[in-house]
């Protein structure tokens, strides 16, 4: 995990930072297609090699190591950029973002999906190109200390189609 801090705001105590999420610590989930790890000329990936026409699910949590101990502070999840390459057009795709809720008692967590806009349409999410979509967050909020984020990049394959995900970058601001 890398954390960057880009500029300080003196008279409110704010950072506006950077984060990478590697593909190394995502993964990827399919109904019978297999995720790689790979490195080509030292670049890490995550690849869904072509091999059947089904919906894949690439799995991005965001870490949660700037949490807050008090309401106004802590982490606030500004866009999230997504990196990724089609070779041969999907037939369909999405890319959500969704805030999990753990239970102060030992029931199961909930998660919602959070209100974003993306800079991509579905279209050309699935179309065979380069891809750094970005997620902006309609409404950013400090996590709690029981809140998680993660992201979920879902593209319906051709049998043709090989995915390369190479990573994201996770924009936000932080408040001591």
């Amino acid at each position: 995990m890398q954390v960057r801090a880009e500029k300080v705001q003196e008279e409110t105590g704010q950072t506006d930072g950077l984060l990478f999420i590697s593909p190394m610590q995502c993964f990827g989930i399919a109904p019978t297609d297999t995720f790689v790890p790979e490195a080509t000329s030292n670049l890490p990936s995550l690849h869904s090699p072509q091999t059947t026409a089904e919906a894949v699910l690439v799995y991005i949590p965001i870490p949660h190591a700037l949490g807050r101990a008090a309401s106004g502070r802590g982490m606030k999840v500004t866009s999230i950029e997504v990196y990724f390459d089609l070779d041969v057009a999907g037939t369909a795709a999405s890319l959500k973002l969704f805030k999990t809720t753990l239970a102060a008692d030992a029931t199961i967590p909930a998660a919602a999906e959070v209100t974003t806009t993306c800079s991509h349409t579905e279209a050309e999410l699935y179309a065979a190109d380069e891809q750094k979509a970005v997620l902006t967050i309609t409404t950013p909020a400090f996590l709690g200390d029981n809140e998680a984020y993660h992201v979920e990049l879902s593209i319906t394959k051709a049998t043709t189609t090989d995915l390369k995900f190479f990573g994201a970058l996770v924009n936000f601001t932080r408040k001591l």
